[in-house]
C-alpha cells in the first residue's frame, strides 16, 4: 500500500511539473506573438489603411474558425448569446480596428507598451461593473499603472516622445475593451470551452467584417500596389497566428495556471514589442522604459494575491 501511495504521489509530481512547464511554453509562445503583432500591424499599414487592416484581420480570422464554431453552436445557450456578443464587439472587433489607426501615429514599440495596461483595466472594471474586490495593494498598483500610461500619454503631447496624445488615448481604449471582455468571459462564459468562446465570437462578427474589408478597397489596392502583398502577409500572420492560435491558446493557459498566472503575459509583451521596434530602427529613450517599468510595477502588484 506504501509504495502504491508513493507511485500514485510520483505521477501526480511529474504531471504537475509537465503542466507547468507546458505552461511556461503557452505563455511565452502568446506573449512573443501578441508583443510582435504591433510590428506586424506597422507592417500591414505599409500598403492598407487601419479600416483595410482590422477587417481583413478579423475576416481571416472568421475564416480560420469557421468549422470549429459550426461544431460548437449546440453548446451556446440562450443567456450566453449577449456576453458573446460583448466579447466580440469588445475583445476582438473594436480593438482590431483601434490599434492600427493609433500606430498610424505612434511607434509599434509605444503602442505595445501601452497594451500592457490591460490587466490594470481588467482589475479596475472588474472592481466598478463586475463586483471585484480590490485590496488595498492591488488599488495601489493599479494607481501605479495608471501614472505610468498617463505619463506615456502627457510626454507624447509635449514632444518627449514620437506620437500625439489623442492616438495614445485609442491604444488605451482598445486595451480598456480587452479589459471588459475579459471580465465578461469570467463572469459570464466559465461554462463554455475556450474553442467554443472565441470561435463563435468570430462567427458572429465575421460576415459584417468580411462586408466591411469588401467596402473599404481591398481588392483596389492589390491592383494598384506592389507592396500589398507583402502586407497581407503580416495581415495574415496578424489573423491566424496573433488572433485565432494565440487566442485558444491564451484561453487554454487561464484554465490551467489560472486567471495570475496567464496575467503575467503582459510582462512579456512589451518586452517584445519594444525589442522588435528598436530592431526595426524605432527609437527607445529613457522615458519609455520609466513609463514601462511604472505600468509593469502596477500589473506585479495587482497580480499578487
Amino acid at each position: 500500500m506504501k509504495e502504491a501511495s508513493e507511485h500514485k504521489d510520483t505521477s501526480k509530481t511529474t504531471v504537475r511539473d509537465f503542466t507547468s512547464l507546458y505552461s511556461w511554453f503557452i505563455l511565452l509562445g502568446v506573449g512573443g506573438t501578441w508583443g510582435s503583432s504591433y510590428f506586424f500591424i506597422k507592417r500591414a499599414l505599409v500598403a492598407f489603411d487601419p479600416m483595410q487592416v482590422g477587417s481583413m484581420r478579423l475576416a481571416l480570422t472568421f475564416l480560420c474558425f469557421i468549422p470549429f464554431a459550426l461544431v460548437r453552436l449546440k453548446t451556446v445557450k440562450r443567456k450566453h448569446w449577449i456576453p458573446l456578443l460583448i466579447v466580440a464587439v469588445c475583445g476582438s472587433s473594436l480593438p482590431a480596428f483601434l490599434f492600427p489607426i493609433a500606430q498610424t501615429q505612434l511607434s509599434s514599440s509605444f503602442t505595445g507598451v501601452l497594451s500592457s495596461t490591460t490587466p490594470i483595466f481588467t482589475l479596475a472594471l472588474g472592481a466598478l461593473f463586475f463586483s471585484l474586490k480590490l485590496t488595498r495593494q492591488k488599488v495601489f498598483g493599479v494607481a501605479i499603472g495608471f501614472m505610468g500610461a498617463v505619463s506615456l500619454i502627457v510626454l507624447a503631447g509635449r514632444g518627449a516622445l514620437e506620437g500625439e496624445p489623442m492616438y495614445a488615448l485609442l491604444a488605451c481604449l482598445a486595451t480598456a475593451f480587452y479589459a471588459l471582455s475579459s471580465n465578461t468571459i469570467n463572469t459570464y462564459l466559465g461554462e463554455l470551452g475556450t474553442i467554443a468562446i472565441s470561435s463563435i465570437a468570430f462567427l458572429i462578427i465575421g460576415v459584417p467584417a468580411t462586408i466591411i474589408s469588401i467596402q473599404a478597397g481591398v481588392i483596389e489596392v492589390f491592383k494598384v500596389d506592389d507592396a500589398a502583398w507583402h502586407s497581407f502577409a503580416y495581415v495574415l500572420a496578424l489573423a491566424v497566428l496573433g488572433t485565432a492560435m494565440a487566442t485558444i491558446f491564451f484561453f487554454k493557459l487561464i484554465k490551467m495556471s489560472g486567471v495570475v498566472f496567464a496575467s503575467t503575459i503582459s510582462y512579456i509583451i512589451p518586452c517584445f514589442a519594444v525589442f522588435l521596434g528598436f530592431l526595426d530602427g524605432e527609437p527607445l529613450t529613457w522615458v519609455h522604459a520609466v513609463g514601462m517599468a511604472l505600468i509593469l510595477c502596477g500589473i506585479y502588484m495587482t497580480s499578487r494575491r
